[in-house]
């Protein structure tokens, strides 16, 4: 790939890295954050889905949304957040 840029001019190197730039966002565009971060904190769950953090370790409690415990910490997975229902959501 290098001997393909060296034999460009500065002016078509720019526009050769502006198309992939361009094709990056384009694919980019629709990746959600569950998509990159498939784990999410108790802090990060409940401020998504609008609701305290107490409300939410109550659902977990319940077992009304799955939970993975990881030493001293509670991790949730987006997807199942997302697809929790809350109230006026």
């Amino acid at each position: 790939m290098a001997a393909f840029l060296d034999h460009l001019s500065p002016a078509a190197r720019d526009e050769f890295f502006a198309l992939i730039d361009a094709r990056i966002e384009g694919a980019l565009s629709g990746v959600t954050a569950s998509d990159t971060q498939p784990w999410m904190s108790v802090a990060e769950a409940a401020e998504r889905l609008r609701i305290s953090q107490g409300a939410l370790r109550q659902a977990i409690r319940r077992g009304a949304i799955p939970c993975f415990h990881f030493e001293r910490r509670v991790l949730l997975r987006a997807e199942d957040v997302d697809g929790f229902p809350t109230r006026g959501r």
